[in-house]
């Protein structure tokens, strides 16, 4: 058990709803929205209500994402004075997000230790290892514990996506960690595997019809699952009608959580997206 009480905070793309983050005692680091000029920041000043009317006013635009300065990591990590941090991020090789926390927390360590983690994923896949990190930080864990666990539980996790739109995708910039997926491929709804820091592409379906098929075929190969969760943007119906799906499979939790994704992970995948976070059971 640890001597020092250790905190958690992740960043706004894990999805986590805000009911979810207070359950969990998780804070959270805000990133940047744009759309053109206009530079909103993800759940402060903007929701993904905003994010909708602001994609449907503005058809022409897609939006891009950005990292926040370094003072504003220092603000949330400020607001647990004596404790030790475990910052939760999402993969380094899709964000600055984990790389300016790394930063600060070299330059911050005087009093206390900041450990930030990266999970090599994105949405509730992040989420699932921020609950985790919680969990432990709870029972008294100290930092080194608490990372072993991330560590283990990291070979078990995967997020696998039938992306809505995969115009955002491209203007987003997000395609190059794709092979495949260009020009001619735009009208589909590839199927995109998100895990250490990876972004594979098992599938290429047209619809999306086909592509929920697919997603629930991986989620049957994928092995007998600890815990799920369903992400989707502004697909609520089709995302509870998986969450059911996937409720018959053998699995030891059977509160499947259903999200919505938030404005930062939704500005590269569009609307109609739909998507799994899987935590597969201990061998």
């Amino acid at each position: 058990m640890s001597e020092r009480k250790v905190h958690i905070v992740t960043d706004s793309t894990a999805d986590m709803p805000y009911d979810l983050r207070v359950k969990y005692g998780i804070d959270m680091i805000p990133a940047a929205v744009n759309f053109g000029e206009i530079s909103c920041v993800d759940g402060l000043n903007l929701n993904i209500e905003d994010f909708k009317y602001l994609l449907r006013k503005n058809p022409g635009i897609i939006p891009t994402t950005g990292v926040l300065g370094p003072e504003q990591y220092v603000k949330v990590y400020d607001r647990h004075p004596g404790s030790d941090i475990v910052s939760v991020h999402i993969g380094q090789k899709f964000s600055k997000l984990f790389e300016v926390a790394d930063m600060v927390a070299r330059q911050n360590q005087e009093d206390r230790r900041i450990k930030p983690y990266n999970t090599g994923t994105v949405s509730m896949g992040i989420g699932f290892m921020a609950m985790q990190a919680a969990l432990l930080a709870q029972d008294g864990a100290d930092v080194e514990t608490i990372i072993q666990s991330l560590d283990e539980m990291k070979e078990r996790l995967t997020v696998v996506a039938a992306v809505g739109d995969m115009a955002y995708l491209s203007k987003g910039g997000r395609v190059s960690h794709i092979q495949g997926v260009v020009g001619s491929l735009l009208n589909i709804h590839p199927i995109l595997r998100i895990d250490h820091d990876l972004i594979g592409n098992p599938d290429k379906p047209r619809t999306m019809h086909k592509a929920i098929r697919k997603l629930v075929e991986f989620a049957k190969g994928f092995g007998p699952l600890e815990q799920a969760a369903v992400v989707h943007f502004d697909s609520e119906r089709s995302a509870n009608n998986l969450a059911t799906d996937l409720q018959s499979f053998p699995i030891q939790n059977k509160d499947i959580l259903v999200c919505e994704l938030g404005p930062v992970v939704a500005t590269h995948c569009g609307f109609g997206t739909l998507g799994l976070c899987l935590l597969r059971q201990r061998a």
